[in-house]
């Protein structure tokens, strides 16, 4: 396991990413503005690359955000779910979802969405009220609208944000 952070001034911060069994996670020191109109702190929690799929793929127990907990995240005023995917069909959806591996489940309606065949960043808004309470698995899950039609997806990120201290 790797952690990249590239600055923090809040030892919990540190302690709360170590218990999160994290494959990547980068604190940056200013981000874009986030709930609060001014420039916030980013944190970044990194599910890694998606591979692609003619139906679901839900990514593994080695790709997982363990033991997730919002609370471990002092002050953050929004989140942001963010992705690359693509169809290989104009006639298909590609649609990637935020997924509770806990329960098996996805996570409140948390989905993006793309018909487009070029690779396409896409994210959600302010998805903060509806991440899970408590502590979880968070997975990712990527499917096919029609089965037997490719999908691919990149890069996926949550992105927290809270104010600069």
């Amino acid at each position: 396991m790797s952690y990249l952070i590239t600055s923090f001034r809040c030892p919990a911060c540190f302690l709360a990413l170590l218990l999160l069994g994290l494959s990547h996670c980068t604190i940056n020191e200013v981000g874009p503005k986030g709930e609060s109109g001014v420039n916030d702190q980013q944190v970044r929690l990194d599910f890694g690359s998606l591979q692609s799929t003619q139906d679901t793929l839900i990514l593994g127990p080695e790709d997982y955000l363990v033991s997730f907990n919002l609370s471990n995240f002092a002050e953050v005023d929004s989140a942001v779910f963010t992705g690359l995917l693509r169809s290989t069909s104009d006639t298909n959806t590609c649609t990637l979802e935020l997924y509770n591996a806990s329960d098996s489940s996805t996570v409140s309606s948390i989905s993006l969405q793309s018909s487009d065949t070029t690779l396409t960043w896409l994210e959600t808004g302010n998805i903060l009220s509806s991440l899970p309470s408590g502590t979880v698995n968070l997975s990712v899950r990527l499917r096919s609208e029609n089965a037997g039609i490719r999908v691919e997806g990149g890069q996926v990120f949550l992105f927290l944000y809270r104010p600069n201290p």
